[in-house]
């Protein structure tokens, strides 16, 4: 998998018995920095963490467990949920997509909700390339919004916010070190590269508080244009 131009894989299938060849596979492209989010299931109510619903439950890091939730922010009666297995809910409830029959139709289940959260994933490595897997993950995770319905039936108990996963990244700053800073004498250049977490933000313009080592009162506010 070395060098495939592949980031993040949508699984909105799932139902079969456990497989290790899959799970062997699904290890190896995580390893690969590939990501993999996947449908908890439609069988109505069923709890993951009882009775396994595969892929969406192999244990591993490089996988994300979707759970379906309503246009009110409920736990969809059709959606399987864990504690321990799910990791968060996403909208699944007449969701306007592509129909088997051609053409496009109103559908509902996991497999529409996993999708917001593969596209999520897209749109954060196509911002900032240089996330990794456990990156796209924990912002993912650590963005949700909080739900009552979620409480107790998934990992992060909430529901996926686009906003709140850029917000849980960090900004990048890429700078060279200084050198000879023991001179007093001379002033420094510091010359960095911020590019900011949230593509909402004006990328042209940056504050960077600094402050000389040694003398943490010496605090210098630098607006930065590139």
């Amino acid at each position: 998998l070395e060098g495939v131009p592949v980031r993040v894989t949508n699984h909105s299938w799932g139902g079969s018995g456990y497989s290790q060849i899959l799970r062997d596979a699904l290890e190896m492209a995580g390893n690969n920095g590939i990501i993999h989010m996947a449908a908890a299931g439609n069988k109505g109510l069923l709890d993951n963490d009882v009775a396994p619903h595969y892929p969406a439950s192999y244990t591993l890091d490089s996988i994300v467990a979707v759970a379906n939730t309503t246009q009110t922010d409920g736990l969809n009666g059709l959606s399987h949920y864990g504690a321990t297995s799910v990791d968060l809910g996403a909208p699944g409830v007449s969701i306007y997509s592509t129909s088997w029959s051609g053409g496009y139709a109103y559908k509902s289940g996991t497999s529409m909700s996993t999708p917001h959260v593969s596209g999520l994933a897209a749109l954060m490595l196509d911002y900032l390339p240089d996330l990794t897997l456990q990156d796209v993950r924990e912002a993912i995770l650590n963005g949700v919004d909080p739900v009552p319905s979620l409480s107790g039936k998934c990992v992060t108990q909430g529901r996926l916010n686009a906003f709140g996963a850029f917000s849980a990244l960090t900004p990048h700053i890429e700078h060279e070190p200084l050198d000879n800073t023991t001179n007093v004498e001379a002033d420094h250049i510091v010359e960095a590269y911020i590019r900011p977490s949230l593509p909402v933000l004006d990328p042209h313009q940056v504050v960077v508080l600094s402050h000389t080592t040694g003398h943490p009162g010496n605090l210098a506010t630098h607006v930065l244009e590139h």
